[in-house]
């Protein structure tokens, strides 16, 4: 199962942004806590579209 590298490099720059944004940073700003719960469902969202892209490759 290949994942290409741009895909690998935006669900970890989302998971690492909104963990910092939601948990570590200390100023809890409306605005910081939405973009980090944002880049946590893009990352997450981009996670499961490519492993469907996956399953229907493995399929065909």
């Amino acid at each position: 199962m290949k994942i290409p590298i741009f895909d690998l490099i935006l669900i970890c720059l989302g998971l690492i942004f909104g963990t910092y944004a939601i948990f570590i940073d200390q100023n809890h700003r409306i605005s910081t806590n939405f973009a980090g719960m944002l880049s946590f469902v893009l990352s997450i969202w981009l996670c499961i579209s490519c492993i469907k892209s996956f399953k229907e490759k493995k399929e065909s």
